[in-house]
Order: structure tokens, then C-alpha cells, then sequence
């Protein structure tokens, strides 16, 4: 699973997303084997993050 750390210019932010092809016109079987990659993916990425690390980070400006 690659990550991409994208800088939001318009934004004090940034965006940590996992990309993978997919449509919504695609056949039942594909959008299920699409959702399984996205929850099996949000878990992994939840595991690798774990929620204390959200209280790690410090809001900027402080």
C-alpha cells in the first residue's frame, strides 16, 4: 500500500490518501471487491496512525 502526503496550498493542512482505481459504474462484483479493499484499508491505515496519535498532534499556532 503506498501513501501520498499531498501539501494543500490553499490550506494549513495536508492530505494522507491511498488511491486505487474504481468506478461507479462498475460491475456488483467489482464495487464489493472495491469496498473490501476500502474498509481492509481504512483499518490498516487506522492501525498504522492508532487513535492516540491524534492527540499527539498539537493544533498549529499554539
Amino acid at each position: 500500500m503506498a501513501l501520498s502526503w499531498e501539501q494543500l496550498d490553499n490550506a494549513r493542512a495536508c492530505r494522507i490518501a491511498v488511491y486505487r482505481e474504481g468506478s461507479i459504474d462498475a460491475s456488483e462484483e467489482e464495487l464489493n471487491e472495491l469496498q473490501d479493499w476500502a474498509i481492509e484499508t481504512l483499518i490498516k491505515l487506522y492501525l498504522v496512525n492508532g487513535s492516540k496519535r491524534y492527540n499527539e498532534i498539537e493544533p498549529l499556532g499554539r
